[in-house]
Parts: structure tokens; sequence; C-alpha cells
């Protein structure tokens, strides 16, 4: 199977605006704001061969196991200001003011980590919230989003179904795929990541580190790689990194809709341990930004995720199987198979590599499994 696709159509500075720090002025405002650790992994930049290696380990954030709190919080602030015009001067007084008005709902579909954001700010703002989720979703992260006082509902169905049933609801959709009739909100959510790109900047500064070359980011339905090319191939940075997308060999959407320059749904089954990968379907925001400003993508093996989990926790970052991802798709890059992918994009010794890890241990029993075993692939 074909593993690596180099995009044809992509350029190094693309005509989208600059995010500004409004953001992540908000993200500030909330309760546990910190930024999340970057860490410069020498050990393994030396092991694979390259300068630097810098992992954004996103396996808490703002009390969450994951990214995806980044994109949810501030999306819904925008669309509650915007359907209610109420004013934001603090998540206490946003509350209270919200307080006043009747029956408000968020509504969203998930794999797991975007439906438990959601329920997650629904619960601090004093609103209900109902997610939905596939069939094939893990009891932990079942129970995780049911413990931020969601109501939860199984599709009988995968993730691409789920969202297509949560549209249908009334209330306010807070999801993070955009689809025609629906683009708005997602794009909230793609700006909200940019809290994330901001700290970078500050961190790498702060550790007079040297500004990354290449970035490698998950995909699964585009927006938070569409963040990625937006913050770093924008007109205003002086470096425009080469930047490779990931996702699983049988949830290749972006993969395919590069491929075939349109955006296309898969047949399926595409269930793959990396669930918050597991899409059938790009974006429609995400599509143009995907196709004219990412570089190259890259199919990953369900025990490659799984490997690169093991790998990372010795250097004591814990990764979920989706999180993982884009360092398994490194090791792949570094790999004999990855040699002339290196070559084209000139990627050796002296480059310098930002990673994202977007999660933590989201399905402790299966990370706890996967730390104990011998042979991986006896969990898949």
């Amino acid at each position: 199977m074909q593993k690596f696709l180099i995009n044809p159509n992509s350029h190094s500075e693309i005509d989208l605006p600059a995010f500004s720090q409004h953001a992540l002025e908000f993200h500030k405002s909330l309760p546990n704001y910190k930024p999340s650790p970057l860490h410069s992994a020498k050990n393994l930049a030396k092991t694979l061969g390259c300068n630097n290696l810098y992992i954004k380990d996103e396996s808490r954030r703002l009390g969450l196991p994951a990214f995806k709190i980044l994109g949810a919080s501030y999306a819904t602030i925008r669309v509650l200001q915007h359907n209610f015009g109420v004013k934001y001067s603090g998540i206490e007084n946003f509350k209270k003011d919200l307080a006043e008005i009747d029956n408000i709902r968020l509504i969203t579909a998930t794999d797991g980590n975007h439906g438990r954001a959601v329920a997650h700010i629904a619960n601090l703002l004093g609103l209900k919230a109902t997610i939905y989720v596939p069939k094939h979703t893990k009891q932990a992260r079942i129970d995780a989003i049911k413990s931020e006082g969601a109501e939860l509902v199984i599709v009988d169905g995968n993730y691409d179904q789920a969202v297509d049933i949560a549209a249908s609801q009334d209330g306010i959709i807070i999801q993070d795929t955009g689809y025609p009739g629906y683009e708005n909100i997602p794009r909230y959510i793609v700006e909200g990541y940019s809290t994330m790109f901001w700290e970078i900047e500050e961190q790498l500064s702060n550790q007079n580190l040297p500004y990354p070359d290449l970035i490698i980011a998950p995909i699964g339905v585009g927006s938070f790689i569409s963040a990625v090319v937006q913050f770093y191939k924008s007109s205003i940075q002086k470096i425009h990194p080469i930047i490779l997308g990931v996702e699983p060999e049988q949830a290749g959407c972006a993969f395919e809709a590069i491929r075939e320059n349109k955006i296309i749904a898969l047949e399926g089954p595409y269930e793959s341990v990396m669930a918050g990968l597991s899409c059938g379907k790009i974006s429609t925001i995400a599509f143009p930004i995907l196709k004219n400003g990412v570089d190259g993508f890259i199919l990953v093996r369900d025990v490659e995720a799984l490997q690169a989990m093991k790998v990372l926790s010795k250097e004591k970052i814990i990764s979920g199987e989706s999180g993982s991802a884009s360092f398994a798709a490194l090791n792949i890059l570094f790999s004999q198979e990855g040699k002339k992918n290196r070559e084209h994009f000139q990627i050796n010794e002296s480059s310098n590599i930002l990673i994202f890890s977007t999660e933590g241990a989201t399905d402790p029993e299966m990370y706890e499994a996967v730390m104990k075993a011998n042979i991986l692939e006896d969990l898949l």
C-alpha cells in the first residue's frame, strides 16, 4: 500500500489571514490555563538523525487530556456571543448572563476528545449538552464524556454518520468539521487552536531554539492541520516550514482527496486504534487549505502508532493512540522506506522538526496494555 503522497499543489506561502492573539487571550482567562509543555527531545533527535525534535505535549490542557478544548471552548464562546449578544468579560460573568436565557443546548458528534471538550465547556457555563458517538467508541471515552454531565447518544454507525445525525438536531451545533451550509463555527475552532502555536513561538524564543523547518501534524477531519498551515504559512512568517499530514492507513480521507483533487467519502470500514483520526471525509473548509498548504501525507499503521506510544513513554511523554501518530509518521520518514521523501523535502541531520502529541491516555486501559505488551499486534 502507498504510504507517502507528495502534494504537487502545495505552496510555501498561502493567502490566508494571519491569526491574532484573540484566542490566546481568551484561553488565558479560563481556570487552569497554562501553556502545555514543549519538549526538546535530544535523545530521540540523535537516534533519528536530525538536529532538533520538538514535541508539543497536549496530555493535559485546561483540565482535560487532549488539545480539543482549545477549539471547542473558543468556538462556543464566539457563537454564544453572536447568537445572544452576551459580552465576554470572564467565564463567571458570562455564565451568569447565560443563566437568564432558557434552553441553551450544545450538540456535537465525536470519537471522544472533541465531544468531551464540548461537554466540559457546557458544564463550565451551566449549559446542557448532547454528544453523539459512533457505536465503536471505547467505554473509557464514553464514561469521560458522561463525567462532564452531558447526555450521550450512541449512533449505530461510524463517525461521519454520527456527524450527520448531530447536524439534524435542535440546538447549537459545535462541530469541528465543516460541511455545506455549516462553516463559520468550524473556522472558530480552527482559530482556537492558534493558542498552541503562540505558545510554541514563546517557548522556542525563551529557550533560544532554532525555528522548525519541518512540522508533522495529524489530520482527522482537517481542522487542526488547517490551523497549522494558516499559522506557519501566512505571509507574516519569515520562515515557512515544510508541513506533512498524518492519517491512519485505513482512514486516509485527506490522502485520497488530494490524490483525486476533490473531497471524497471513504467507503469504509475505516475504524482504527487512532480513533480521533478515523474519519471518512475531510472538512469542506479544510480541503482547500490542505490542497494548497500541506506538502505531503503519510499513512500510519495501527501497530506503528502503538510502537510510538511506547517510545514516547520512555521520554516521559504520555501519548494516546491518536496522539502518537505524528511521531509514528516521523519514524517512518526516517526509516529506509522514507528515504526518497526525506531527500525530496531535504530533511537531514540539520533539520529542526516539530511534532504534536495531541492527547494523553484517553483510554487508560488500552494505554496500560500497550505499555505492558511485548507483541503489540496482539492488541489489535
